[in-house]
Formats: C-alpha cells, sequence, structure tokens
C-alpha cells in the first residue's frame, strides 16, 4: 500500500505484524473484536493495517495472509 495523493495531510496509523495473535489483537482495538487463526500454521503470517481519521468516520486498509476469523454472539455483544 504505498503512498498516495489521499495520503497527502493525513495522519495514517500503519501497523505491520508477524503473529496471528498480534493480529487480533490489533484488529480488535482498531475495528472490531475477532476470533482468529491461520488457515496454514506451517506458513509465516503476516499482516498490516492502515487506518486514518476522517472526520467522524475511519478508513481502514488491511492485508493479511489466510486465516479463519469468527464473530460469535458474544463477542458482538
Amino acid at each position: 500500500m504505498g503512498d498516495t495523493a489521499a495520503d497527502a495531510g493525513n495522519d495514517w496509523l500503519d501497523l505491520c505484524v508477524d503473529e496471528v495473535g498480534q493480529w487480533a489483537e490489533i484488529t480488535a482495538l482498531a475495528l472490531v473484536t475477532t476470533r482468529i487463526r491461520a488457515v496454514e500454521r506451517d506458513s509465516a503470517f503476516t499482516a498490516r493495517l492502515r487506518t486514518v481519521r476522517l472526520g467522524a468516520s475511519q478508513l481502514s486498509l488491511a492485508r493479511y495472509g489466510a486465516l479463519l476469523s469468527q464473530r460469535t454472539p458474544r463477542l458482538i455483544r
């Protein structure tokens, strides 16, 4: 995710991780709480989250390896 003209003047938060547990923590804080586990346990996992506040809204760009994500009713509450 390279810099673009849209990036100019905005304060992007840019986070990169290499563990599924870290990714679960980051997405819980920045987006929503989700139960996450890697699909391919023998392969390296990498993920990146870029986010910026746009007034009352937030724009998030996420890139990550293969994973299973589950939102249970308890996590939604």
